[in-house]
Order: structure tokens, then sequence, then C-alpha cells
């Protein structure tokens, strides 16, 4: 198998308006969530990072001095999430990206592997759809162009082979303080 380049895009630019404090600084590990998922994307593809900021920018932006991540300002957040995939795929270079917003736990290295075996691909646990998404650079026009929601789009493009895992993380999405505080308690 030809090895592709291919990149991270980490979604953060949310306002967390159902958590007590924004998502991105939620504690796991004794480190904010966002420098913790970021720390798993590096270790799974050193460089080709990039993290997507809108609401909550200035608060957020310094945690992130020590990695080397690119950092995209959505000054658009309030417009959601698709804004941020938009302005993060105008960025991006690389034949493929990974799509994956910050309150969802970075799964498995596994997951990745399998989803680079295709163009386009969703992981799946038990028949449900989960994160992160693998987009081809040959569609990100297509998205950037839509003016659909990420998830609309997928299901009406018809180029994304659904792929079985066996890590039900990809499901997860942490949007409450209960849920954040359930996860990290595992």
């Amino acid at each position: 198998m030809m090895k592709k380049l291919w990149s991270i895009l980490l979604l953060a630019g949310g306002k967390s308006s159902r958590t007590t404090i924004p998502k991105q600084l939620f504690v796991v590990e004794q480190k904010p969530l966002i420098c913790w998922q970021i720390e798993k994307c590096l270790e799974y593809h050193p460089g080709n990072v990039y993290v997507v900021l809108g609401a909550n920018y200035s608060s957020i932006r310094g945690h992130l001095t020590p990695y080397p991540v690119k950092i995209i300002h959505n000054s658009s957040w309030d417009k959601g999430m698709i804004s941020s995939v938009k302005i993060g795929l105008e960025s991006i270079q690389e034949n493929q990206v990974f799509i994956h917003p910050v309150d969802v736990p970075i799964p498995g290295k596994s997951v990745f592997t399998k989803l680079l075996e295709y163009q386009c691909a969703v992981p799946t646990y038990q028949g449900k759809k989960g994160h992160p998404v693998l987009i081809s650079k040959r569609y990100y026009q297509d998205l950037i162009s839509s003016a659909q929601r990420l998830d609309h789009w997928i299901n009406q493009s018809n180029v994304f082979q659904l792929v079985d895992t066996d890590d039900p993380d990809i499901l997860l999405n942490l949007n409450t303080d209960r849920e954040l505080k359930q996860w990290q308690d595992r």
C-alpha cells in the first residue's frame, strides 16, 4: 500500500454551552482535554495536526503553545461545527484528513489504520457511525461549498466506506459536565 500524506483536523471551536467551563479545558490526566487530545493525535501522527479554535479562543490558545500544531481561528464559530470544518479544510494541503471533534475522545490507533485503507471512511461500532471521519482531498471543495452539516453531507455523498471497528469510544460525545466526568472516571 502506497503511503499517503494525511492530517488530523481537531475541531475545538464550540462555545461549550452545556458545560460549566469550556470542554476544551476540562481536566483529563492533569491537563486540559484539548491538550490530551492533541497529545494522542501527535502520538499517532507527529506533525500535520490542525486545531480549529473559535469561542473562548484567547483562554484556550495559550494552552497549545507547547505543541507543534497549526492553529486556525474560526471567527464564525457561532455558525456551528460545519464552519470550523470548512475553515479547517481551506488550510489543509494533505491528501486526506481525519476530522475529529474535541469532545469525542481520540480512539485507538487501530481505528486510524483501518480507515486509511480507504479514500473516504466513517468508523462504525455495532452499526452506529462515529469519529474520526476520513475525507480525501478530492472532496474538500465539495464539502466547503456545501450548505449541509457534515453528517448530512456524508450521508448524501455516497463516497464513504463504513468501516466496522471494535472501539466503542468512536461513539462517545462528551457534551455535559456529567458525561465528561463519567468518561474521565472509567
